[in-house]
């Protein structure tokens, strides 16, 4: 056998037994300017592999809305917001699951500062009420910067939102909310319907109303086995 020959199966062998790496998936953290709020707004997202590599490629689109007490960058609790990328839970995370599903993630930032005399202070500003600085009516904001800044295929059937805990009772809020821009619906051990405010605070709107439009959109809610809210 000649040396080149001895070569060329070498090659063939080391080009077997090497593994392929494949290309992770990029996050990337920002902010943008947000009337709804009138402050700058920070977000995560999260963009599939080829993004770059493939310029005329569009991509359908998720918004995740985190839970109580945590941020779209950093958790505030111990052991929250594994679920971004990493080998944690068996690397069953965002990243991975962008790089498998051909997606643009987005998390947005639920932080929503305490002011003095608010009716409704807590991050997302739950209530009955719309006021100002709140993430429902900032909901169809992000949408716009993202779907002109990204390439998005802008339409509701391949538009989503999920969300953990207090974000999972947000999705299930927004999606009410918004049936003409969201298709599917995912609440993960979601919060139990709840109102933060005064009693005698009027209701522009009952929540039971809203679930009303989820009429030919995908809902799902999902329990872990330790939650409390249980069938």
């Amino acid at each position: 056998m000649s040396l080149s020959q001895i070569f060329s199966l070498l090659l063939f062998w080391l080009t077997l037994s090497c593994p392929i790496l494949k290309a992770d998936a990029e996050f990337l953290d920002l902010r943008h300017s947000s009337k709804v709020f009138g402050e700058e707004r920070n977000f995560r997202i999260f963009l599939p592999p080829d993004y770059d590599q493939k310029p005329e490629k569009h991509y359908p689109v998720i918004y995740f809305f985190h839970g109580y007490g945590e941020r779209h960058n950093v958790p505030t609790r111990e052991g929250a917001g594994g679920y971004d990328r990493g080998d944690q839970y068996q690397g069953d995370n965002i990243a991975k699951f962008v790089e498998k599903n051909d997606v643009i993630v987005v998390k947005w930032d639920g932080y929503n500062p305490r002011t003095e005399g608010e009716n409704y202070p807590r991050p997302y500003n739950i209530g009955p009420v719309e006021t100002y600085r709140q993430f429902p009516l900032y909901f169809p904001e992000l949408v716009q910067f993202i779907d002109t800044h990204y390439r998005t295929i802008p339409d509701r059937d391949h538009r989503a939102i999920s969300g953990l805990s207090m974000g999972g009772f947000m999705s299930y809020w927004v999606g009410g909310k918004y049936p003409h821009l969201v298709g599917s619906v995912s609440n993960f051990m979601g919060s139990a319907e709840f109102v933060v405010g005064p009693k005698e605070f009027p209701a522009e709107y009952l929540h039971t109303d809203m679930y009303r439009n989820y009429e030919g959109m995908d809902t799902r809610l999902v329990l872990g086995s330790r939650d409390f809210i249980r069938w």
